[in-house]
């Protein structure tokens, strides 16, 4: 045994040996700011000491080291990405009690609101929605086609009620016409403006409003643009349908909604600051920004899109992770600008 223990300790001073010269070699090659090695008491160097003295003063050269451009615009879109998203997190967690809907057998005006799919009247009229209903509207949805390009129409059309009525409309019916269908070439829009003024006429005179979209569909889609030249093909007859509760020669306003440049389109809660910047700046507005245009009719407007991703969760078969992108970052799930219809 003695033999045994008199190698393992004579091992163990060699190799300690190496160690310490391997580590004075290495401490050699770091620059002067590293602390020299002090002998211990126990005589062992104290590596930890110089290990952090090394780190310590790297850290300092971090931290004197100036931001660069691209992680000063990062950290500003992530301070601009959340100011315009607390609204909405605040609201998920307190979320004010909404005023009871209207129902269909009320005498309260209607308001109806024509888009082309399932998902339109969540994805880009959640605004007017909630602002209908505060006023005192009973909100009717109506989507010309029950949105079967992808083979799940009924399904998209069951979703449709559901979300609608957690959104705040009265009612929402969806229509299945070959003539008019979801991904078709092209539409029958004397047959869609027909089908228009069939449901409208439903409503027994109570027809006050009908919400649809500009000629540039909002997010450009065909049948969009489509739907919007149905509604001006059904306008004269829809304004002379005339609500009860309004005086004789008052007419049915037709109002579609304001279809903004795409790079606008992805300011979140911002587009409310910015739209009353815009009310400030009127007068300049029309000479910086072409596309503004006029003032709006009415604006409906909201600085939180928690009701919205609450009812597009209900569109189950479309959940996708870009349009869950669209609802929280889209300008439509905040500000709604509609217009009076220009043409019809």
């Amino acid at each position: 045994m003695a033999p045994f223990f008199f190698a393992s300790s004579l091992n163990y001073f060699f190799a300690s040996s190496l160690r310490t010269q391997n580590w004075r070699a290495h401490c050699a090659l770091q620059p002067t700011s590293a602390p020299t090695l002090t002998r211990t008491s126990t005589g062992y160097y104290s590596a930890f000491t110089a290990c952090r003295g090394r780190i310590s003063s790297q850290q300092a050269a971090r931290r004197t080291r100036p931001m660069s451009r691209h992680r000063r615009a990062a950290l500003l879109a992530c301070v601009a990405l959340f100011s315009a998203l607390l609204p909405t997190l605040i609201d998920r967690i307190c979320r004010p009690p909404l005023p009871p809907r209207a129902s269909s057998r009320s005498h309260a005006p209607v308001a109806l609101l024509v888009v082309a799919h399932p998902d339109d009247e969540t994805m880009f009229f959640g605004p007017t929605v909630a602002g209908l209903r505060l006023a005192g509207y009973a909100v009717h949805v109506l989507s010309l086609t029950i949105g079967d390009a992808d083979g799940q129409g009924h399904l998209r059309a069951r979703e449709l009620a559901v979300a609608a009525q957690a959104l705040g409309a009265t009612e929402a019916v969806a229509l299945n016409h070959s003539a008019f269908g979801d991904g078709l070439a092209s539409w029958d829009i004397d047959l869609a403006a027909a089908a228009i003024v069939t449901y409208a006429s439903r409503t027994r005179r109570r027809l006050a409003k009908v919400v649809t979209f500009d000629a540039h569909g909002v997010s450009r889609h065909q049948d969009h643009g489509r739907t919007h030249r149905a509604v001006v093909r059904a306008s004269d007859a829809l304004r002379h349908m005339g609500s009860a509760s309004a005086p004789r020669h008052a007419q049915v306003e037709i109002l579609e909604l304001r279809t903004w440049p795409r790079p606008l389109s992805f300011s979140a809660s911002l587009s409310v600051a910015l739209r009353r910047a815009t009310v400030v700046l009127a007068p300049y507005c029309t000479a910086l920004c072409p596309w503004h245009g006029a003032s709006p009719t009415y604006v409906y407007e909201q600085w939180s899109c928690a009701a919205v991703y609450s009812a597009m969760r209900l569109h189950r078969s479309q959940r996708r992770w870009f349009r869950v992108v669209h609802v929280i970052l889209s300008r439509y799930s905040y500000v709604n600008e509609l217009e009076t219809l220009r043409h019809g």
